[in-house]
């Protein structure tokens, strides 16, 4: 299967997806038809991809409203970064999906990441949600979903529970998400590594400069105040 997530957009180039960049996808289009834009799948990952897409950010229905345009990006990655609002919550939440898959040989597994926007005038800091989200024939990571990091060769604890679910959409794919919740100090002290690698149950890979740019953008979304340097570190 191809490297490339099946629910990138092309219009995502120079590190920056049009979609965050744009009132277009808020205002007269499908703002999920517009995020997940499929390119090229095989045939069975085509039956089963709104389907995952509800099931990975379920119970979230997006207000369509336009958006004043963002300034340009200094941060310099290829994942779709996003702001919605829940009608239900009226809270406003940022959803990040990465193109480019963490495993370089067999099926794919892809990063993603949401939060919740949190009144300023709170003393308590954000949470994010990292998601590990697979797709394949059979589950992978059903009996085995332990997860491990490294940091610039250290091991680096996750002190919150993994969280797996699993769920066999129309088509026979296994739609797989390993999600674990981190606080803003844990994510910048994992963007502020240079070589990050990851073992999920039995399968290894390593957090490009690309996916971790895409982090370090989310770390700077969640508290403004405190900026984020593009390649780590703090202002």
């Amino acid at each position: 299967m191809s490297a490339t997530s099946p629910f990138y957009s092309s219009s995502a180039k120079h590190g920056r997806s049009a979609l965050s960049r744009s009132s277009e996808t808020l205002e007269g289009v499908n703002p999920e038809a517009s995020l997940w834009r499929v390119k090229e799948l095989k045939t069975y990952i085509r039956v089963p991809l709104i389907a995952a897409i509800l099931f990975l950010f379920a119970g979230v229905n997006y207000a369509q409203r336009a958006c004043p345009i963002p300034p340009p990006s200094p941060f310099r990655h290829n994942a779709q970064i996003v702001t919605r609002q829940d009608p239900k919550t009226k809270q406003w939440k940022v959803f990040m999906q990465h193109p480019k898959s963490l495993t370089s040989v067999g099926d794919p597994v892809y990063l993603a990441a949401d939060f919740a926007f949190q009144d300023p005038r709170l003393k308590t800091k954000p949470t994010v949600d990292i998601s590990f989200v697979s797709m394949s024939k059979t589950p992978r990571f059903e009996f085995s979903h332990a997860l491990s990091l490294l940091i610039d060769g250290l091991p680096w604890p996750v002190a919150a529970p993994v969280q797996y679910s699993s769920q066999k959409q129309s088509g026979g794919v296994y739609l797989e998400i390993t999600k674990v919740t981190l606080t803003y100090d844990s994510l910048v002290n994992l963007i502020q590594g240079k070589r990050v690698s990851a073992q999920l149950g039995m399968t290894k890979f390593e957090l490009t400069s690309n996916h971790l740019e895409a982090l370090r953008e989310i770390a700077n979304m969640m508290m403004p105040g405190n900026r984020i340097k593009p390649g780590g570190g703090l202002r």
